[in-house]
């Protein structure tokens, strides 16, 4: 039985994959969307995205894809 559980542990381990992604660059509208693809907000005010995108560039070696894919 832990020979199974570790083998399992592995491959989902295996499957979680760390990507490093170049800068967001000339982000002009942000959409904002629940998990099932409807709209809930736009962003378009030029000093709301300027942070948004200093937010998410700062950690652009940190995203990872899930073992089932991109959510």
């Amino acid at each position: 039985m832990r020979h199974v559980i570790a083998v399992l542990t592995a491959f989902a381990l295996a499957g979680c994959q760390t990507h490093s992604f170049p800068p967001f660059e000339n982000v002009v509208r942000i959409e904002v969307r629940t998990n099932l693809d409807a709209p809930i907000s736009t962003i378009t005010d030029k000093q709301q995205i300027s942070s948004i995108m200093a937010f998410v560039n700062a950690r652009s070696e940190r995203w990872e894809v899930p073992w089932y894919g991109v959510p």
